[in-house]
């Protein structure tokens, strides 16, 4: 298993290059739509990196966000509609970090019961040479 302070040091090396992506999307196109590329980040940090990776990606998109994308730039006191946004972000991102950390969970599973069965069909096989 990788050590922690790889997994979080990459959970933020990702969260980077998240960040540049927007940061080049967020200037070109009138599309405001600042939690696009850390959706998907999230995702994906929690599938490689696991669950607590994921949960730091969450609350390091949000921080990013907040701060380079939900107007007026920078952490000051906004309106609740910003607020909301970033609580939509944080629980359904909360949300896809729980389930695959459950799918993983699920799989894993199923592969040890599957390397199990596989061990008693030869054992069956065997007894019956």
């Amino acid at each position: 298993m990788q050590s922690r302070f790889l997994r979080y040091g990459l959970t933020a090396l990702i969260i980077s290059l998240a960040l540049a992506c927007q940061l080049l999307v967020y200037e070109v196109t009138p599309v405001n739509a600042p939690f696009m590329f850390f959706a998907f980040i999230v995702i994906l940090t929690t599938w490689l990196l696991g669950w607590r990776a994921g949960v730091l990606a969450t609350v390091l998109s949000t921080a990013v966000v907040e701060y380079f994308f939900i107007h007026p730039v920078g952490f000051y006191l906004r309106s609740p509609v910003g607020y909301l946004t970033s609580l939509i972000f944080l629980a359904g991102t909360g949300f896809i970090v729980f389930l695959v950390e459950a799918k993983r969970r699920s799989d894993e599973k199923l592969a040890d019961l599957n390397n199990k069965l596989a061990a008693r069909v030869a054992e069956r096989t065997e007894a019956l040479e």
